[in-house]
C-alpha cells in the first residue's frame, strides 16, 4: 500500500495499490480495529501519493503518468463518479501534498517530481487538517 491517508471525520483510512491502480478505503472502528477494503476508483497507471483537502475530496498522483487526479467523494467515502484529470506534469510525480505553512498556498496542491522538482497546482480548496 502507498499514499496512505487518514480521515478522522469519516473514520476511514485511504490508501493507493500501486501495482493494480486502485484506490480503496478501509474503515477504522473506535477501538483502532479496520474492518474490510473496498475500492473507491481506479486509475489507468500507478497510484502513488494521496492527499485529502477540507471538503473530504481524494487527490492522487498517478507517478508513471504524470498525471495528478481529484477523486469526488460522498458523506460515506464513496466516489461519485470516475476521477477528473487536473493535471500533467513534465516529469514522473511520487506524492503530492496541500500547502501548509508560511510561504505555502493552503489552497493550492503541490506535487513532488524527479529530479527534485514541485510543482504547484492551486484547486480552491484548503487542505484537510493532519490528524
Amino acid at each position: 500500500a502507498n499514499g496512505v491517508v487518514f480521515d478522522p471525520d469519516r473514520g476511514l483510512l485511504f490508501y493507493t495499490n500501486y501495482g493494480s491502480g486502485r484506490i480503496a478505503r478501509v474503515p477504522i472502528d473506535g477501538g483502532g480495529q479496520p474492518g474490510a477494503p473496498a475500492t473507491v476508483a481506479m486509475i489507468d497507471g500507478r497510484p502513488d501519493g494521496l492527499a485529502l483537502d477540507a471538503c473530504g475530496n481524494l487527490y492522487a498522483v498517478d507517478q508513471m503518468g504524470s498525471r495528478l487526479f481529484r477523486i469526488w467523494l460522498d458523506d460515506a467515502g464513496a466516489a461519485l463518479g470516475d476521477p477528473e484529470l487536473l493535471a500533467t506534469f513534465p516529469t514522473n510525480v511520487a506524492n503530492a501534498q496541500f500547502g501548509r505553512g508560511p510561504g505555502w498556498d493552503a489552497a493550492s496542491i503541490y506535487a513532488a517530481g524527479n529530479p527534485g522538482d514541485v510543482y504547484r497546482l492551486a484547486v480552491g480548496v484548503a487542505g484537510a487538517p493532519i490528524p
